[in-house]
Order: C-alpha cells, then sequence, then structure tokens
C-alpha cells in the first residue's frame, strides 16, 4: 500500500487530482487507521491506466467508460497504438516531403561527378568546419 503522497511524489501528481479521480469513481483508495488514504497495487495500477489515457487525450469520462468495461485496459492500450501508429505515419510523411524537397534541390544545384556544390553560405558554421 502506497499512501496519498507517495503515489503523488512518484506520479508527478497532487493530492487535489487524486481525490479528484476519487470523486469521478476512477479510482479509490482505503483509509489507514489515521484516516490517511492509501493505495493498493491494483489501483495503483488503474492510476497508470488513468495516466496513460489522459497522455492519449481522453476525457476522464471516456476512460471511466473504457475502465467499465472488462477490457477497459485494452481499450486504453488499443487507443496508445492507434496514437503510435498515427504519429509514425505523420513522422513518415515528414520523411517522405523532406525527401521530395532534397531530390528537387538536388536537380536544381549544378552537379559535378557525384557531387553535389553546395553554396558556403548555406552551410552553418558547424558545417563549414567539417567540411
Amino acid at each position: 500500500m502506497k499512501t496519498i503522497s507517495e503515489v503523488c511524489e512518484t506520479y508527478g501528481l497532487t493530492t487535489r487530482t487524486l481525490r479528484h479521480y476519487e470523486a469521478k469513481e476512477l479510482l479509490t483508495s482505503h483509509r489507514a487507521k489515521s484516516g490517511h488514504r492509501q493505495y493498493s497495487p491494483s489501483q495503483i495500477a488503474r492510476l497508470e491506466m488513468i495516466l496513460e489515457g489522459k497522455r492519449l487525450g481522453l476525457t476522464l469520462d471516456e476512460i471511466w467508460k473504457a475502465l467499465q468495461q472488462n477490457d477497459g485496459a485494452l481499450v486504453i492500450r488499443k487507443r496508445k497504438l492507434v496514437a503510435l501508429r498515427a504519429a509514425a505515419l505523420e513522422e513518415l510523411h515528414g520523411i517522405e516531403r523532406r525527401l521530395q524537397d532534397l531530390c528537387a534541390l538536388l536537380r536544381e544545384e549544378p552537379a559535378y561527378g557525384d557531387r553535389v556544390v553546395v553554396q558556403p553560405s548555406l552551410l552553418t558554421a558547424e558545417q563549414r568546419g567539417a567540411a
């Protein structure tokens, strides 16, 4: 069992945030004899799913609905994989655009043999030093 302050420190949260998650019925805690909140390993795992859902842009209501399903963790993980795939595709499209720009540049620049002549003013100071 972890105390509320231990959980907050581990995950960079405030006690107010954890209490809010409890009020929204996303998370539950047990009370120690002192009355302080304590979180079981299963609730810590649930908190990690909540935080992952937040990172993916889900609302607390969407996270709550996902967690109510027997496969709630799978729903959140699937959403993460979809988001990762979308980010990878966007990065791939960016690389393709840069490659097309470079190919166009190579067609425009005068070439001598296999080398492309690049005007020194286009290079950074670091690149000029390496050349």
